[in-house]
């Protein structure tokens, strides 16, 4: 459990069912969701460590100053590998500290 009471985690990967997600492809990014029991929800862009390496032309410059890029980058780009990272995150290290997260009403 994390600070924010319990959670779940949903991985975009997890709903392509056509078979164009292949585990064995490095260059991958996806999208994560937390839902915690109380309601709050917080999304994550993820990204492969070798997407990052080949694409930083991919990241959004706005005012050719600050870049838009993914919410974290993993090595181990895999279903099981992204939550237990997500997990580990949250638990032991309060990630979400500090990040505006859960948004609080003035």
């Amino acid at each position: 459990m994390s600070q924010h009471g319990p959670f779940e985690i949903w991985v975009e990967l997890e709903a392509i069912t056509d078979g164009t997600w292949k585990e064995d492809v490095e260059d991958q990014f996806c999208n994560a969701i937390i839902k915690f029991e109380n309601g709050d929800r917080i999304g994550l862009n993820i990204w492969s460590e070798a997407r990052f390496n080949r694409r930083p032309t991919e990241l959004f410059w706005f005012n050719n100053k600050v870049a838009h890029g993914p919410d974290l980058i993993v090595k181990e780009f895999t279903i099981d590998s992204i939550k237990a990272t997500l997990r580990q995150l949250i638990t032991e290290n309060n990630w979400l500290t500090g990040r505006g997260f859960p948004a609080k009403e003035d």
